[in-house]
């Protein structure tokens, strides 16, 4: 018999069979309430398809912590698309706010370049013209020096105007009194280049400017006055820029 075991005799047992009946029996409700942290099969034995308890809560943790994490994933990726979205759309009002809040200095800004560049053109335009006025008036005074410089060209003045006449049977000649003599040298011209010429006279009139002549006849008057002739370059200038101003103002408008 090993040293261990132990042999009980009938009096022990019937001892023991009667003490058991004497102690109360166990109650799962007083153990409850006498020890709140007791855990229905809270014992180290095997139960739901041979899974110990502690494995059992180790695996419902792993999963309640994946579910976890996983709805912590969705969140950030419904937040992230929400910022980005948010973003998109704020840039979108920003930007569109900004527009409408900066249109009116916008257009004040277009009406004054459109303004600068008017008024710039006006004053292109007319510093054009008056630039042509300068002209003329210089090219006077420098035709006069040059006849004062140069008296023959009095008579080459006379010259081209009796060549503009068609009848040339009688002329009268008005011109300046200090270019009257130098005129007269060209009667002799006169017979060499107008064959049917009947009578020529020449009469002084301090009203035309020295380089000028008004040449008369019976049908028709020849109008050589240095200023008609500046004049007359000053409307043909004038009508020339008018012509070019015009077209760069289509040309603008088409484009």
């Amino acid at each position: 018999m090993p040293e261990n075991m132990r042999l009980f005799n009938f009096s022990e047992i019937e001892t023991s069979e009667k003490q058991s009946k004497e102690e109360k029996k166990f109650s799962a409700d007083d153990y409850g309430s006498k020890n709140a942290e007791f855990i229905p099969g809270g014992f180290d034995f095997d139960y739901e398809d041979g899974f110990r308890r502690d494995e059992i809560l180790s695996r419902s943790f792993d999963e309640a912590t994946k579910i976890v994490e996983e709805a912590h994933d969705e969140a950030k990726k419904i937040r992230t698309l929400a910022e980005t979205e948010g973003h998109k759309e704020g840039y979108e009002k920003g930007y569109s706010d900004g527009l409408e809040k900066a249109r009116p200095v916008t257009e004040s800004f277009t009406t004054a370049i459109e303004e600068i560049t008017r008024v710039r053109s006006e004053y292109y335009a007319q510093a054009e013209k008056e630039m042509i006025d300068l002209v003329i008036s210089i090219a006077n005074i420098v035709i006069g020096l040059e006849v004062d410089k140069d008296p023959s060209l009095a008579r080459n003045v006379v010259l081209k105007a009796i060549d503009e006449l068609r009848a040339k049977e009688e002329m009268t000649i008005r011109i300046n009194p200090e270019d009257i003599a130098e005129a007269q040298k060209v009667i002799p011209e006169l017979s060499d280049k107008v064959e049917d010429i009947e009578k020529v006279s020449f009469k002084a009139d301090p009203l035309i400017a020295r380089g000028g002549c008004l040449v008369e006849t019976n049908i028709g008057m020849i109008d050589a006055r240095l200023e008609i002739q500046l004049e007359s370059l000053r409307k043909r200038l004038r009508q020339t820029l008018d012509e070019s101003q015009a077209q760069k103002i289509a040309k603008r408008e088409d484009d």
